[in-house]
């Protein structure tokens, strides 16, 4: 996640008010950041910024309980993907994993969720 994703991410969430207050090492602020710095870090894929499975399970059920109607599931499974990785670097299936994400983002209008096993 880059550093400009990172501070908006810690900076939003409708639990902002708790983390209200003078920032500063050892603050309360300092802890909430951290605190949320940390799930981010457990629930997102490092590469991609896609939740992780766990994630996905957890906020699919509560959003198939505000609209069980209006949801769908799309997989995907790029077979041999470690051939990519082979023949033309780990830098290059980084990137191409990152492109498909960004490209499944585009698609869903940025409201979808995205989720990398």
């Amino acid at each position: 996640m880059n550093d400009s994703k990172k501070g908006a991410a810690l900076d939003a969430g409708g639990d902002h008010d708790l983390c209200a207050g003078r920032a500063g090492p050892g603050s309360p602020y300092s802890e909430c950041r951290f605190q949320r710095f940390a799930q981010i870090l457990i629930d997102h894929d490092r590469l991609t910024e896609a939740w992780n499975y766990n994630r996905f399970l957890s906020e699919g059920r509560k959003r198939l309980k505000r609209a069980p109607l209006l949801q769908a599931v799309v997989t995907m499974d790029i077979k041999n993907f470690k051939v990519i990785n082979a023949n033309y670097s780990y830098e290059t299936g980084n990137d191409i994993l990152v492109g498909i994400s960004s490209l499944l983002n585009h698609f869903t209008g940025g409201g979808g969720v995205l989720c990398q096993n």
